[in-house]
């Protein structure tokens, strides 16, 4: 059921669960392009989803008990956090008397917290089919009711896009505290599954957020590339299903996208498109597209790890390090190289020293990386400093414009 910007559920044994790979294939129709391109997540039980099986097992035992864990799904864009989420979603409707309540933050820029706890409080009452004579008005009356349905039933709350609501200054230190004492209490029986780019902690909008207790609940899971056998999988089983060959071998496209799942998708569904109407690829097309995909990646690190990543382009040693670690998790290296070929050349413009060219830059990086790296940091202060800005702003605009809005307005 759903509620302002909440969606509950109640799962049962009845509900198909997630189906195994050979059902969810089944699905694929003859000359079918079942590749998925562009930012949306794949669906539930979606042909294309291969690989992380593991992951959602573990997932599943710790958020389907009678005390649940707390989850924080971190990685980059278009690396499937919102796919598995879906994915997930599936997994627990399948389990009898727990309550999944699903919720995208984008749509609580402008809630109030009472708008927050009235929402989630109606739509899990939804769920149960019973109709409250006074709904929530904050979070004690919403925790008295989740205590009362707990007595037959448990809950895990999906929540995606976190970045929103650490960044709202309407959501104090009261606020994440009181969700803490939701999800630390057994009596509630609430787990948390919570989706973010960076560790919920370093997200908060302010020092005093940064000190709630909500943060030490959860255990951290980064997401990073497709195991060679899924993506491997990934470029063949669909296209066996929809009787379709393309023009590049699947040699070539791993070799040339790695195994980052976003990448394959778009260029599996371009070939594809292309096999289906007898066209041939394009290319270009293609990879203007990834290319902005890949600089967004290149925007959001840090100095430390560009500096390792230049290294790597230079091809030099590297120490197996925090650094390189986080940058494996995250699926930029794998095995001491780029996660594809394309990668280095996704420097965004404006990292460029001198508006020199991409093709002249790598070439210095390759040189002397710690040289290149020093005569770009004039622009890596310049980009901190801007967003700082673009951030305070944003602030600003939502603390002036805060109303009581219903959450989907």
């Amino acid at each position: 059921m759903k509620n302002g910007n909440f969606t509950a559920s109640l799962g049962s044994r009845q509900n198909p669960g997630f189906l195994p790979l050979a059902e969810r294939l089944q699905q694929i129709h003859p000359g079918e392009n079942p590749f998925q391109a562009g930012n949306t997540a794949l669906p539930e039980n979606s042909p294309v989803f291969f690989g992380r099986a593991a992951l959602l097992h573990r997932f599943q035992l710790t958020l389907c008990n009678d005390n649940p864990g707390h989850i924080n799904l971190v990685g980059d864009p278009r690396i499937g956090k919102s796919s598995l989420l879906n994915q997930l979603k599936a997994v627990l409707a399948a389990e009898e008397n727990l309550i999944s309540i699903c919720c995208n933050a984008q749509g609580l820029n402008r809630a109030s917290q009472e708008r927050f706890f009235t929402d989630l409080g109606e739509a899990v009452a939804e769920a149960l089919s019973e109709q409250l004579a006074v709904p929530p008005a904050d979070f004690d009356q919403l925790q008295s009711s989740v205590r009362r349905w707990a007595k037959s039933c448990g809950f895990v709350l999906l929540l995606d896009e976190f970045e929103v609501l650490a960044d709202n200054p309407v959501f104090d230190v009261t606020f994440f505290n009181n969700l803490r004492s939701l999800g630390d209490n057994p009596e509630n029986r609430f787990g948390f599954f919570i989706v973010s780019h960076e560790h919920i902690r370093t997200l908060c909008h302010t020092e005093a957020i940064h000190g709630s207790r909500f943060w030490n609940i959860f255990a951290s899971w980064t997401l990073g590339l497709l195991e060679q056998a899924a993506a491997s999988q990934l470029v063949e089983r669909p296209l066996q299903h929809a009787g379709l060959a393309l023009a590049a071998t699947p040699e070539q496209l791993l070799n040339r996208y790695g195994c980052h799942p976003f990448l394959l998708q778009c260029a599996l569904h371009e070939h594809t498109f292309a096999a289906q109407h007898g066209l041939a690829p394009d290319i270009r097309h293609l990879h203007r597209n990834l290319h902005n995909i890949m600089e967004d990646i290149w925007r959001r690190r840090n100095e430390k790890e560009v500096a390792r990543l230049f290294e790597v382009i230079a091809e030099k040693a590297i120490p197996d390090d925090e650094i390189t670690q986080n940058l494996e998790d995250r699926g930029l290296l794998v095995e001491g190289k780029l996660v594809c070929t394309d990668f280095a050349k996704a420097l965004p413009e404006k990292f460029l020293p001198k508006k020199k060219s991409v093709d002249a830059y790598l070439q210095e990086i390759k040189k002397d990386p710690e040289k290149a790296l020093n005569s770009a940091e004039v622009w890596l202060k310049y980009l901190d400093q801007i967003e700082k800005a673009v951030s305070f702003v944003g602030k600003m605009r939502k603390t002036f414009y805060q109303d009581d809005s219903p959450i989907n307005e």
